[in-house]
């Protein structure tokens, strides 16, 4: 599907964007619940993920640094 929606892009770029907003739409008027799931534990393990980032520079970091 990504490959027609590029080469659709390239050929026609009016009738693309008509066509990402009308996906855009149907996704708001009809929901998937698994991709909503899907969409939200996405969301947690990245934020998990800068959470951890941001504890492991927190521990490398000196007491100045910290104050600073």
């Amino acid at each position: 599907m990504e490959a027609w929606e590029e080469n659709l892009q390239e050929k026609n770029p009016k009738m693309a964007s008509r066509f990402s907003y009308f996906k855009e739409v149907w996704a708001e008027t009809f929901p998937d619940p698994d991709r909503a799931v899907a969409d939200r534990m996405a969301h947690r393990r990245k934020m998990a993920k800068m959470q951890k980032e941001a504890e492991a520079l927190e521990e490398s970091m000196t007491p100045e640094e910290l104050e600073a």
